[in-house]
């Protein structure tokens, strides 16, 4: 379905009309704002895709063509703050930034853009670093809207902490993402140099800087930044942080580390009767439920599952059981398209003594499970449109009931009281937060008014007592809340902030953030402050008032939605002609991504022959369906020929569990080759089944896998008017060794001609080999070590992980009745690097040496996958056809 406006085509399912229709109500308020501000606006209609597949919260700007993409579902661990009145508002007004700003004609795209295509700009991103891209829109989502991260206490850690510890990143690291904390290190950056070019020199300047670095973008910020501000973006950077670290309080010294001193995150445990047990998640292991050594600071790992943030764990008093919330995907759903692939949050049972899991509900939408001190009471937050409430999960049969609902408003945190007959949870109500009581018939009663204070992590000291995190004064500090008496008392202060605490025996074991991310903190009891706190500093209002437009959404009747095609941009590059020649690539792709389409021309000068080659790729949901063809193609075996090919992906069943995920699918390819008269046509068709194991975000090579395929190929040639039919195969594993995240693999590919002839195409890395029996096969083994956490700075960005593997090859041979292996033997090493380019592109480069022992050859190696660049399946498609 689409909305159209006078300047927006909303495009969306039924079931999200709603938003929709909200969307027109802000649309027009938010676009005028933004052009203004920008100084650019738009000529043709802004494609807008919301849905409410994915359960995550997330949107993107997205080229190729141009368009946003909005997920409906508003955030559970409120990254944007806890003061935002409108999800939708907000997430609307930061990517429309990104479109705006990056569809801009400013530069060479201004005069390139009429010849080339609509889409010229975009390129511009290619060179611009990924803090200019978020900057603006973090800005815009905190002064354009109510809230945002510029207005999240949270948010501030991420730079306050560094500054704290004098250990904060260079502009150049602002440009990229890595493994290092903060993961969002391009918006925290970004934030603090837009606030500080628009608060020291003015909003016209951003405009101006950006019109100078777009037209010529090869040589960095620093000249445009020089040029209006008299100063180079590094000095801009340093006056910002220095802004910034006025208001830390240096005089004031954070207790003892009671985590590991180490980069992840620790968050708030739980107090059980086998000791403290909570969530961690770092580079090294992902997602753990740790115990806690007693004055160690070391940790025993519990469980290890893959999680996707805080809150996402629970376990009983007894510490037998834990449960568990997990995000995953679907590709194979028929509703699946490359914008937006549906997603689940499932809660699943993990036994603590068998290390065994038992999934409790199937494709929920459940985060923040908490369970009662007893194990027999188990609720979490369901999301429903933009909202979350609370609701009851039975443990046996996994149905769901809902417990408590804001029909505007969202619950988070829920944690039993002592007996388990009560439930403290964080309730936000357009952006004024407070903390509700909820018994067990569902009734909920306020414990304080709705106002702008953030809170956190509410947990039950005893029956009467609740301990949570509020910024209601100032820092985010430690709180205590009677509930006879309604006395609220200030109990700790952090000189960065307190996100919640437990009492554990005489300690006060508290959440905070460092530069290594979240950490716990110790103290003894005997120091808190218990100063009491007038509630009245509640009662102030907002002065922020966001217009809504009075234009009545009846006004747009929605229509049918057709995905077709759209001219995209055209490049004097043969693009898919692997020759050298002159020639041109056209590109098409539409709004969802259904269809891809891309056209390459050029002409042989030396042979006098024109070259060609289209590429069409229909994803409709779940399956790809793909067509090539070529035009006088030159390949390695053969002389030139014209050749058709179509492929069929299909992805029949997928399981995916916090331990593995195993795929099964299968594919279908015919092909036909012409030559003069002659021709020649190929079909084949396999199924393979795939395990692996969850990977870390250090394993660089992946992790422990296994791979098993095999199928027919049939081929018939017109010179002979027979068929050769083969069976085809394959077999590849690979382990990774302990926790080193280093891997070691085997692959094995082979074929049987059923009709005695030889098998070809099984070619060691880098070189080409004859077929010689009619059963070969093709073993190649491996040993691959990544060098870690990587986070180095190059031109445009930055190198964010590397490694290098080595591979031995040799080929054996069935022939009149023997086995034998062929006598050469092929090794090679080779190094990897992934290279973050600005906000968003990455790209895979390898390059190295493959040995022909026998023949004494050498050859060089070299690639680079742009697959992202284009955000469709290419990379899938590319594979594909390797393989078949």
């Amino acid at each position: 379905m689409k909305i159209e406006t006078d300047r927006f085509s909303i495009i969306f399912e039924p079931q999200d009309a709603w938003a929709a229709k909200e969307i027109t109500t802000f649309a027009d308020t938010v676009f005028r704002d933004l052009t203004v501000l920008l100084d650019h606006v738009p000529s043709r209609k802004i494609p807008v895709v919301i849905t409410s597949r994915p359960v995550q919260a997330n949107g993107y700007f997205s080229p190729f063509p141009a368009k946003v993409i909005l997920y409906i579902t508003s955030p559970a661990n409120r990254f944007i703050g806890s003061r935002t009145s409108s999800w939708l508002r907000a997430l609307f007004s930061h990517e429309l930034t990104h479109y705006i700003h990056l569809t801009a004609p400013v530069g060479p795209p201004k005069f390139l853009t009429p010849i080339f295509g609509p889409d010229v700009p975009a390129m511009n991103t290619l060179l611009m670093p990924g803090w200019w891209v978020e900057g603006i829109t973090t800005y815009m989502e905190s002064t354009l809207v109510h809230g945002g991260r510029g207005n999240s206490p949270t948010f501030a850690f991420t730079y306050e902490a560094p500054l704290l510890e004098e250990s904060m990143w260079s502009l150049s690291k602002g440009s990229y993402n890595s493994l290092n904390p903060p993961r969002g290190r391009i918006y925290t950056t970004g934030y603090l140099m837009v606030e500080q070019v628009y608060d020291m020199y003015g909003k016209e300047a951003f405009v101006d800087i950006n019109r100078r670095f777009a037209a010529w973008p090869f040589f960095g910020m620093d000249p445009a930044f020089k040029k209006v501000t008299g100063k180079t973006a590094s000095e801009v950077y340093a006056e910002a942080l220095s802004k910034a670290e006025m208001i830390l309080t240096k005089d004031q010294k954070p207790q003892p580390l009671f985590s590991p001193n180490r980069i992840g995150d620790y968050y708030l445990p739980h107090v059980t009767d086998i000791g403290l047990v909570g969530q961690t998640n770092t580079p090294f292991e992902s997602g753990q439920l740790v115990l806690y050594n007693t004055g160690e600071g070391t940790i025993t790992q519990v469980a290890e599952f893959p999680t996707h943030g805080a809150d996402n764990s629970t376990i009983t008093k007894s510490g037998s059981h834990a449960y568990i919330s997990f995000l995953w995907s679907d590709t194979t759903a028929k509703e699946s398209i490359n914008l937006a692939t549906p997603s689940y949050s499932d809660i699943y049972r993990y036994d603590t003594e068998t290390g065994k899991y038992r999934r409790i509900t199937t494709k929920g939408r459940l985060t923040h499970p908490a369970i009662s001190p007893d194990g027999q009471k188990l609720v979490a937050i369901e999301s429903i449109e933009d909202r979350w409430r609370l609701v009851s999960v039975d443990i046996v049969t996994g149905k769901i009931t809902t417990l408590y609902e804001h029909p505007t408003g969202s619950v988070y945190q829920p944690s039993f009281s002592v007996n388990g007959e009560s439930i403290v949870a964080v309730e936000i109500v357009s952006g004024k937060s407070t903390l509700i009581i909820i018994d067990s018939f569902g009734k909920a009663s306020a414990l304080l008014p709705h106002s702008e204070a953030e809170y956190h992590n509410p947990r039950f000291i005893d029956e009467n007592t609740i301990w949570f995190a509020s910024d209601m004064e100032d820092r985010l500090a430690l709180y205590e809340i009677n509930m006879q008496t309604d006395q609220v008392l200030r109990l700790l202060r952090d000189p960065i902030g307190i996100v919640g605490a437990i009492l554990w025996n005489d300690q006060i074991i508290y959440s905070t953030y460092t530069a290594s991310g979240y950490a716990l903190r110790s103290t003894k009891e005997d120091q808190l402050e218990r100063q009491e706190i007038d509630l009245k500093l509640l009662e102030t209002e907002s002065s922020y008032n966001e217009e809504i437009s009075t234009a009545l959404t009846a006004d747009y009747p929605m229509q049918k939605y057709h995905d077709l095609l759209r001219f995209n941009v055209w490049v004097p590059v043969t693009m898919n002609i692997p020759e050298l020649v002159p020639g041109a690539t056209a590109m098409f792709k539409s709004i969802l991504g259904k269809h891809v389409l891309q056209a390459s021309v050029g002409y042989q000068i030396e042979e006098m022959l024109p070259l060609a080659n289209i590429t069409y790729q229909f994803s409709p949901g779940g399956y790809l369906l793909s067509f090539e063809g070529n035009l006088n193609e030159k390949t390695a075996l053969v002389r030139r020929n014209h050749n058709l090919s179509t492929t069929t992906y299909i992805p029949f069943w997928k399981m995916i569990t916090p331990q593995s995920r195993k795929t099964l699918s299968a594919a279908l390819s015919f092909g036909a080759m012409f030559q003069d008269i002659d021709y020649a046509i190929t079909g084949l068709g396999y199924l393979s089944y795939e395990w692996s194991r969850p990977a870390v975000p250090t394993e660089y090579f992946g992790s422990t896998s296994f791979t098993v395929s095999g199928g027919m190929r049939g081929d018939y040639r017109s010179t002979d008017k027979k068929t050769a039919p083969t069976i085809v195969g394959g077999i590849r594993g690979k382990k990774s060794i302990g926790k080193s995240a280093q891997v070691i693999g085997l692959d094995i590919d082979g074929g049987i001609s059923l009709t005695g002839g030889t098998i070809e195409n099984l070619n060691p890395i880098g070189f080409s080999v004859a077929g010689e029996a009619p059963a070969s096969a093709l073993f190649t083994a491996r040993y691959s070590i990544p060098f870690g956490i990587v986070d180095k700075v190059v031109p445009y960005g930055g190198i964010i992980g590397m490694g290098i593997s080595t591979h031995g090859q040799m080929l054996l041979h069935k022939g009149n009745g023997d086995l034998y292996w062929g006598d050469d033997f092929y090794f090679g090493t080779t190094l990897h690097a992934s290279f973050a380019i600005g906000a968003s592109f990455t790209l895979q480069a390898s390059t190295g040496i493959a040995l022909s022992i026998k023949h004494n050859q050498s050859r060089f190696l070299f690639a680079v996958n742009f697959a992202n660049l284009f955000g469709s399946k290419e990379e899938l498609f590319t594979t594909l056809k390797s393989n078949l």
